[in-house]
């Protein structure tokens, strides 16, 4: 289990380097967006006639509010060494449900 942690905290650092390094537009006017808050994965409209705030994760398969990055992150992770999602619901401690919306996404994505 502590060799899986890793690989976990190994997807959690790639997927914080590329979404902290890329630019962003905003979904209202498509102008650059800068950071308002990195631990709620928050950017906002640099243009001052729109200031939208969205999170990173609109427009992308994850989309779920309700599941932490560390969180969505595992879930892959364990579905794709090939866990069921039972056990990746009772391993990660979240709703078969939220399992298996973002599973859904991720082939939408």
């Amino acid at each position: 289990m502590e060799n899986q942690n890793f690989r976990i905290n190994d997807l959690i650092e790639i997927f914080n380097d590329y979404f902290y390094n890329r630019i962003i537009k905003c979904i209202k006017c498509d102008s650059v967006c800068r950071w308002k808050s990195k631990n709620k994965l928050l950017v906002y409209c640099a243009e001052k006639l729109c200031g939208k705030v969205q999170t990173i994760k609109t427009g992308s398969f994850l989309k779920n509010k309700k599941l932490s990055l560390n969180k969505t992150l595992s879930i892959i992770y364990y579905w794709s060494i090939g866990l069921t999602n039972k056990q990746i619901t009772k391993i990660v401690n979240v709703s078969k449900k939220s399992v298996s919306k973002l599973i859904k996404n991720i082939g939408k994505g």
